[in-house]
This record gives structure tokens, C-alpha cells and sequence, in this order.
């Protein structure tokens, strides 16, 4: 049974609460402003199967909001965890400024380097490709469900409440 504007409206402030929460998360953990701006609320939709509303979060605008979520690369707390090759798309080599403990000589990812001084590790270093660790999760999304998850529920309740009693026939007993 598809329910009325009231169920509509109330998931539409439950769906702006969870956004809001997201929000203050990816603050909070300083992520990417694009994640942020990638999060829209698609209108309520009812339906014969029922009544729903989505969350749209990531996307084209915010391909990384998954590796924040859940972690990526080594750090990966969904699929199999591992590093994942960066190579150049514009040139032949990557180039980074960098002074590691020991340069890495005979790597075949590594190509060269421009040192600063004879006795330095300091410098400008060239690679054909690198391994990259991927970044740790943190979670912006599972956190706010969780949080607002038990003013959902009240919510929830008592709208569907609200739309039984609503058509329900009122019966005033004059006597029994």
C-alpha cells in the first residue's frame, strides 16, 4: 500500500538528517569537498512494492568517496587488500621530490634520479611506475547511520502509525 505525502515528507527529514550527519563527518575527517558536493537526495518514491527515497553519494563527481568509506589499497577493509600501480598518463616517467633512507637502485619500477649532493639522498627522483598503498578508511557514511538510525526508527513508527489510524473508520460507540 503506498503511503501518503505525510510518509513522503517524513522520509525526506529523515534522508536530510542522515546527509546532515554525513556532512559534519567528511568535515570533520577533512576529506575531499567533492564528496561532499557529490551527495544528493533523490525525491521519495511510492510505489505498489512500497515507499523509498535514495541517498546518492560519490559517483563521477566523487569516484574516491568509496575508498574513504571503506578503506583501499592495503588498507582496504572490503575485497581483497593490496597496493595498485600509478602510472604516468601525460609523460614517460613519474618524477617526485623525495629523500628516502636508502635510494632505490636496480628497482624496476625506478628509473634515475637528479641528486642534490654527493652525499645526499635528497633530490628529484624518476620511476616508470609506482605501488601505491591506497588510503585508510575513514568512514563517513556507516557512522552517520548509526547515529541517526534511532530517530529514524521513532520516526518511522510513528508516521506508519499515523497512516494506519488514518484509514481506519472512526466508530464512536453510543453504547454497549
Amino acid at each position: 500500500m503506498p503511503f501518503s505525502s505525510g510518509m513522503m515528507k517524513n522520509l525526506t527529514l529523515i534522508a536530510n538528517d542522515l546527509v546532515s550527519v554525513m556532512r559534519k563527518n567528511i568535515s570533520q575527517n577533512r576529506l575531499p569537498k567533492a564528496i561532499d558536493d557529490s551527495i544528493r537526495i533523490e525525491p521519495a518514491t511510492s510505489s505498489g512494492d512500497g515507499t523509498s527515497i535514495a541517498v546518492i553519494v560519490g559517483g563521477e563527481d566523487a569516484p574516491m568517496a568509496t575508498a574513504y568509506e571503506y578503506g583501499s589499497g592495503e588498507h582496504a577493509t572490503r575485497g581483497s587488500p593490496g597496493t595498485y600501480p600509478i602510472e604516468p598518463k601525460d609523460a614517460d616517467l613519474l618524477a617526485f621530490d623525495w629523500q628516502p633512507a636508502v635510494v632505490p637502485w636496480g628497482s624496476p619500477k625506478f628509473f634515475g634520479a637528479i641528486l642534490s649532493g654527493q652525499e645526499s639522498t635528497e633530490g628529484k627522483y624518476f620511476f616508470h611506475y609506482v605501488d601505491h598503498p591506497g588510503v585508510e578508511a575513514r568512514p563517513f557514511i556507516k557512522p552517520a547511520v548509526e547515529e541517526t538510525l534511532p530517530k529514524m526508527k521513532k520516526r518511522l513508527i510513528t508516521t506508519i502509525k499515523a497512516e494506519i489510524l488514518l484509514g481506519t473508520e472512526k466508530v464512536t460507540v453510543i453504547r454497549a
